[in-house]
């Protein structure tokens, strides 16, 4: 599946126009998605508000910022 379909089916609310600008403007895994519908969901859950795109898109740039600036387990060689 697409990107933008990925998110269409977790974010069903979400308008195609915006399924599309998430999937265009960041090349997320399925699982980094999953992390940001279950950051979605939460945010619903403690505070009773659905998210905006722009909290979205701030999620996003932090998925790409853990994946690339984590820290490794173990040694380096």
């Amino acid at each position: 599946a697409t990107e933008k379909a990925i998110w269409k089916r977790k974010l069903s609310w979400l308008k195609d126009e915006d399924c599309d600008r998430l999937a265009a403007k960041y090349d997320l895994s399925g699982g980094e998605i999953d992390n940001i519908v279950r950051k979605s969901m939460m945010e619903e859950v403690l505070n009773g508000t659905r998210p905006d795109v722009a909290m979205l898109e701030a999620w996003c740039r932090g998925e790409k910022l853990t994946r690339k600036g984590g820290n490794a387990i173990g040694f380096a060689c």
